[in-house]
């Protein structure tokens, strides 16, 4: 290539690329940083719904067990509390459940996150005695013992329903559950 014709192309293209090419760059880092951005939000998000999850399944296992093992929490302590309309006694809480051979089932009370720990438990009977200690605690104001349901099989002569209200709390405190339990007793 001559000399002459070398510099009439320089000459010519007056260095556009390098603004245009800054621009690019520039652009293509923006997009980059609001992606990676969202990508670290949507993660933040997902995760924060998994530890909800995980917690409120953790009171619903708690509840289940506790449901499963109820002569742990049905004992005569709270039997008596019941018969003798003590309704600031007549509440189980921090509970420790064992087989019937004494072998330790799971610690349902306060227990360090590490550990198996499903979640932390209060049973309190329904009672019609106390209205304002049935409010504290979301409870309906209903009798404790009532007949079996018509067509159960179970005689109103022998057998009994007591109906008790079970509040479990998941690990860190952020979930509730309550529900309703109905236990058939001979009288």
């Amino acid at each position: 290539m001559s000399q002459p014709r070398k510099n009439v192309r320089l000459s010519n293209e007056r260095g556009a690329v390098l603004p245009y090419l800054i621009v690019v760059v520039f652009f293509l880092s923006f997009v980059w940083i609001l992606g990676l951005s969202r990508t670290t939000s949507e993660l933040q998000g997902v995760g924060a719904s998994r530890r909800a999850t995980d917690q409120f399944y953790a009171a619903d296992t708690a509840l289940a067990v506790s449901w499963e093992n109820k002569g742990s929490w049905l004992n005569n302590a709270l039997q008596q509390a019941i018969e003798n309309k003590d309704w600031d006694n007549a509440v189980v809480a921090n509970l420790t459940m064992y087989d019937e051979d004494g072998n330790l089932l799971e610690t349902l009370a306060t227990v360090d996150v590490d550990e198996n720990f499903w979640g932390r438990l209060q049973f309190r009977p329904i009672q019609d005695e106390d209205e304002d200690k049935a409010a504290e605690f979301g409870l309906p104001v209903q009798r404790h013992e009532v007949p079996p349901p018509e067509g159960s099989g179970f005689g109103m002569s022998k057998f009994v329903v007591s109906r008790f209200g079970v509040n479990a709390v998941s690990p860190d405190g952020s979930r509730e559950i309550q529900a309703g339990v109905w236990v058939l007793r001979g009288k």
